[in-house]
């Protein structure tokens, strides 16, 4: 009897599983940074260090430049579920911040940089 509820809740969290695995990826285009973009939701750390290579940009360039739907790559990857291709570009991201005064008009903007 005791096996039953196992096998049960086995077969739930299997359908769960999958459920979430059905998001597919639709490019707007055929541009080189499209695919880079649907790549970094979808392959494997292997396939993507292969594609930034044939890319001839860095993952750091691309970390701080490419942005998918307006997001930065690594967020993209991240909330695309391919947490291991966007720790990549996100270890990478540049860490300084603009601020700008809005008040101080003359003043233009402040750039803040730190580190880890």
């Amino acid at each position: 009897m005791k096996a039953l509820p196992l096998v049960l809740l086995a077969g739930a969290l299997t359908s769960t599983a999958a459920l979430a695995d059905n998001s597919q990826f639709v490019a707007a285009n055929n541009t080189p940074e499209t695919q880079l973009c649907i790549k970094a939701a979808t392959a494997t750390p292997i396939q993507m260090l292969m594609a930034v290579q044939e890319s001839r940009f860095s993952y750091r360039q691309l970390a701080n430049s490419l942005k998918c739907n307006d997001v930065a790559v690594g967020r993209f990857a991240k909330a695309a579920g391919n947490d291991r291709v966007a720790y990549q570009f996100l270890r990478r991201m540049s860490r300084s911040v603009q601020v700008t005064d809005m008040v101080a008009l003359n003043s233009g903007t402040i750039e803040v940089k730190g580190s880890r």
